[in-house]
């Protein structure tokens, strides 16, 4: 299926995050091994 990505923005990022989290728990040992921010990317069909 073709697909856009895009990162999500800050707000958008923040309503995303917990929900990664919580389908994969190793999101968060990342975030917590780096500094920079893990960016979320959002795909929406074309």
């Amino acid at each position: 299926m073709p697909v856009r990505a895009r990162v999500a923005g800050p707000d958008e990022r923040a309503g995303l995050w917990p929900r990664l989290v919580e389908l994969y728990a190793d999101f968060a040992k990342y975030q917590a091994w780096t500094e920079r921010e893990i960016p979320v990317v959002v795909l929406s069909p074309r």
